[in-house]
C-alpha cells in the first residue's frame, strides 16, 4: 500500500492543472508512520532519519522517495542526513532549519527524552521545524517497546507547539497545519502519534491533492506578509516564508553567551512578540484546512457532550474507544456520557476545556502515564487549574485514570467500569486494566503473600480497575479479523493488504493492531484489523475475531458457524502472501461475511496493484486468484484450546538454586509467586505486586 500511494502521488505531481485526480486526493490504507512521511515528501526538502521504534520506518518512506531522485512538490530535490543517535537527529534537524530548509525527522519517545535541552534551544531560537513523534514508554524499572506519554509531557515546557492526532488521518492533516503554523508563528510544532495505535496502525486515510496543498502552504522559498509586529521589525513588511537565519550573506550571531540580565530579557520577550501569536495562527490553520478540505478541527474534540453528565477526556487514540464505551454506556447503563477529545496539548486550551466541561458533573481524565511522588498526572493538574479559574463554575468531580502505559491494552470493558463508577478518589489516580489483588488462591504460597500485601496496604486494592468479563464491540457493520503469524514473517503485508481491499470494495473506516513484541523469533504473534462503515470507532484493544487466518498452516476459521476453510499450500508448506489473502477472501465470501463475487475481488485487487511490473503484478494475482479459488470447506470445527498447565515439577535451576532466605534474588520464591501463573497459563492473573 505504501508503494501504491508513492506511485499516486508521484503520478499527480505531474497531472494537468484542472484534472479530477488533482482535486480529489487519494483515498487508501496507510500506516501513520507511511502516511506523514509520505505527506512530507511532498512539501519538505530535508529529512533528518534515524529515529527508533516505533518511528524507523518513516525513514524508509522517504529513501525510497530519495532513491528514485524525487522532489517535492514545489520541484525542490529531496534530500536526507543520518546521524548517530537522537541529540544528533535534533541538532542537525535545527540546523537545517535555522538556515532557511523545510526539515523534518522522525523521533520516538525515548529518542526526545534524551533531547530536551535542544528542544528548548531550537525553540528559544525560533526554528520554523516540524517534527514528528511516535510515542513509546520511556525505560522506568525496565524497558518496552509499546506506547507511553511520559516524553509527551516531558517536552510539553520545552517552546513546541504540540498537535496530539487521534488517527492516522489526523496526523497526515496536523502535519500541513502545523508546518504552516511554524512558518507563520516562527514557532517549532510536534505532530504526535500513539506507538502501536497510530503510528504502525494500518487505516483508512485521504492524502491530499497537490492542489489541496498549494492552497494550504506554499514553497519554502515564497516572499509572504510578516504576519506580526515584531516580525515587521524583523524582517520588514515582508519575508521569506522560510527565514534563513543563519546566512552567509547576512552573518549574525545566534545562540550567544549572555549575561544574565541580558538573557533574561530575550527569554521573557519571547511571550508577548511570538509564543502568544501561536494560538491565533493555529486558530486561522484550522479554520483554512478545513475550508480547503472539509475536515474541521479544533483545539478540543467534542463527543455527545450537549447533555453529558460523565466525560471521559481523553487524548490521542484513546478518544475514539472512549467514544465508543460513553455510547455503550448510554445504552446500557442510562448513563449519560460524552467525550472530550485534546488535539493540542500546546497551547493548552484551558478556556475551551472549561466551558466544555460547564455542564457536566464528573470528568475522568485518561492519562498514559504514572508520575512517581508528584500526587496527579499532568493533564489533570492542568484541567483542575483551568476548572478553577472559571468564575462561577459549579464544582465538578474531578478523577484520573492511567492506561496503556508500555502499551498495557486498552479495554472497552474497563473504561464501562470506570465509567460506572461513583466512588473514585477525586485526588488519587486509578489504574485501568491492572488489578492490585487476586482472591483465588488457586497457588498457597503465591495466595500468602498476596495476602501479606493486603494486610499491609489495605488501600491499595482499590486503585486497580479491571472488569471481569471483556466487553465485545457491538458496533454494528463491522468485520474483525486476527492473522496469527511468527515473528518476522509477512503477516504485517497480509494486514495492510486486506484493509486496503476491504476499503476497496466497500470503502468505510479501517483500523488496526499490529503485534509489537521483542519475544523470540519464532513466537506466533497476533495482528488485528476491523473494518466497519463510516461510523466504526476503534474498538480498543479487547479483540474478538470474527474470522481467523493462521499463516503457518493456511487454516481460516469463520467464528459465525464455527467454519474452518484450508488455503491450498505449496509443496514445502509455504504459501506467498497473495495466495494466503485470497484464500483469506475466499474464505469470508464462502462464510458470508462479505457479499461480494470472485470477479469483484480479483479486479478489485488487480486495480490495487496495477503500478507494479507486469511480470511480478501477475505473479500476484494469479496466487491470489489461486488461494481465492481453490479454497477448501473443511466443515464446521469445535476450536480446541490446549491445555498449558505444566504438569511436571519446578524446573532443575529452581531447584537447584533453593535458598533458606526469600529475598528478592530468590529464584524459587520468584517461581512459587509468579511463575506458576506461566507455567498454568494464567499470566493474565499478574496482578501489581
Amino acid at each position: 500500500m505504501r508503494d501504491i500511494a508513492i506511485h499516486w502521488y508521484r503520478k499527480v505531481f505531474g497531472a494537468p492543472q484542472g484534472s479530477d485526480i488533482r482535486e480529489e486526493g487519494l483515498d487508501t490504507v496507510l500506516d501513520g508512520n507511511s502516511a506523514v512521511a509520505l505527506s512530507e515528501a511532498g512539501i519538505a526538502s530535508h529529512a533528518v532519519l534515524g529515529g527508533s521504534l516505533p518511528s524507523g520506518d518513516a525513514d524508509s518512506v522517504w529513501l525510497t522517495e530519495l532513491e528514485r531522485g524525487g522532489t517535492n512538490l514545489f520541484g525542490e530535490a529531496l534530500a536526507s542526513q543520518t546521524t548517530e543517535g537522537p541529540r544528533g537527529i535534533i541538532a542537525a534537524a535545527t540546523g537545517l532549519a535555522l538556515a532557511g530548509r523545510r526539515a523534518t525527522a522522525f523521533v520516538s519517545g525515548t529518542d526526545i527524552a534524551a533531547t530536551q535541552d535542544l528542544l528548548i534551544s531550537a525553540a528559544g531560537k525560533h526554528a520554523p521545524l516540524v517534527l514528528h513523534l511516535g510515542t513509546r514508554s520511556v525505560a522506568a524499572h525496565g524497558a518496552t517497546l509499546g506506547s507511553g506519554h511520559e516524553s509527551v509531557h516531558l517536552s510539553a515546557d520545552s517552546g513546541f507547539f504540540m498537535l496530539f492526532a487521534g488517527n492516522v488521518q489526523e496526523a497526515v492533516d496536523f502535519t500541513y497545519i502545523a508546518r504552516r503554523v511554524a512558518e507563520e508563528s516562527l514557532v517549532p510544532g510536534m505532530v504526535i502519534m500513539d506507538g502501536e495505535q497510530t503510528a504502525l496502525s494500518a487505516q483508512d486515510v485521504r492524502l491530499l491533492s497537490p492542489a489541496q496543498v498549494n492552497s494550504v502552504l506554499g514553497p519554502a522559498r515564497e516572499e509572504i506578509a510578516s504576519p506580526t509586529p515584531a516580525q515587521k521589525l524583523l524582517f520588514g513588511e515582508t519575508r521569506c516564508r522560510v527565514p534563513a537565519w543563519h546566512d552567509l550573506d547576512e552573518p549574525v550571531l545566534t545562540g550567544a553567551l549572555f549575561t544574565k540580565e541580558t538573557y533574561a530579557l530575550g527569554a521573557f520577550a519571547r511571550g508577548p512578540f511570538f509564543d502568544a501569536f501561536v494560538a491565533e495562527s493555529l486558530a486561522k490553520a484550522f479554520a483554512q484546512f478545513g475550508q480547503k478540505t472539509g475536515r474541521q478541527y479544533d483545539s478540543i474534540s467534542r463527543y455527545r457532550l450537549d447533555d453529558a453528565k460523565t466525560v471521559l477526556l481523553a487524548q490521542g487514540s484513546a478518544i475514539e474507544t472512549a467514544c465508543a464505551a460513553a455510547d455503550r454506556l448510554r445504552q446500557e447503563h442510562k448513563i449519560k456520557a460524552g467525550v472530550l477529545g485534546i488535539r493540542a496539548l500546546r497551547p493548552f486550551p484551558g478556556e475551551e476545556i472549561a466551558a466544555a466541561l460547564s455542564g457536566c458533573e464528573r470528568v475522568c481524565i485518561l492519562e498514559r502515564m504514572d508520575t512517581p511522588l508528584s500526587g496527579e498526572p499532568p493533564l489533570t493538574r492542568e484541567v483542575r487549574a483551568c476548572l478553577a479559574r472559571q468564575e462561577g463554575n459549579k464544582r465538578i468531580e474531578c478523577s484520573s485514570a492511567i492506561y496503556g502505559v508500555g502499551g498495557l491494552p486498552l479495554r472497552l470493558a474497563d473504561l464501562m467500569v470506570l465509567g460506572t463508577r461513583t466512588d473514585l478518589s477525586d485526588r488519587n489516580p486509578h489504574f485501568l486494566g491492572i488489578s492490585f489483588d487476586d482472591a483465588s488462591g488457586d497457588q498457597p504460597k503465591r495466595a500468602a503473600m498476596l495476602d501479606a500485601l493486603r494486610r499491609a496496604y489495605p488501600q491499595a486494592a482499590a486503585l486497580g480497575i479491571r472488569a471481569e468479563v471483556a466487553a465485545e464491540s457491538r458496533q454494528e457493520n463491522k468485520l474483525t479479523i486476527a492473522i496469527h503469524r511468527t515473528s518476522g514473517s509477512y503477516g504485517k503485508e497480509i494486514v495492510e493488504a486486506a484493509g486496503a481491499l476491504l476499503h476497496k470494495l466497500d470503502e468505510g473506516r479501517v483500523r488496526s493492531r499490529p503485534a509489537v513484541a521483542w519475544d523470540r523469533w519464532s513466537d506466533t504473534r497476533v495482528d488485528w484489523i476491523t473494518h466497519g462503515d463510516d461510523s466504526l470507532l476503534d474498538p480498543g484493544d479487547s479483540l474478538i475475531a470474527d474470522v481467523t487466518l493462521n499463516t503457518a498452516n493456511g487454516e481460516v476459521h469463520v467464528r459465525e458457524g464455527a467454519q474452518t476453510f484450508l488455503i491450498p499450500m505449496e509443496e514445502d508448506g509455504q504459501a506467498p502472501p497473495d495466495l494466503l489473502l485470497g484464500g483469506l477472501f475466499g474464505a469470508m465470501i464462502n462464510g458470508g461475511l462479505i457479499e461480494h463475487k470472485s470477479r469483484r475481488v480479483i479486479a478489485a485487487r488487480k486495480n490495487l496493484i496495477e503500478h507494479i511490473a507486469a511480470s511480478h503484478r501477475d505473479d500476484m494475482i494469479t496466487a491470489f486468484q489461486s488461494g481465492l479459488e481453490q479454497v477448501a470447506d473443511a466443515g464446521a470445527t469445535t476450536t480446541q484450546v490446549a491445555e498449558s498447565r505444566w504438569e511436571g515439577e519446578a524446573p532443575a535451576a529452581v531447584r537447584h538454586l533453593g535458598r533458606d532466605d526469600d529475598n528478592f534474588a530468590s529464584l524459587p520464591r520468584f517461581w512459587d509467586q509468579t511463575g506458576v501463573l506461566f507455567r498454568d497459563g494464567q499470566d493474565d492473573r499478574l496482578t501489581a505486586d
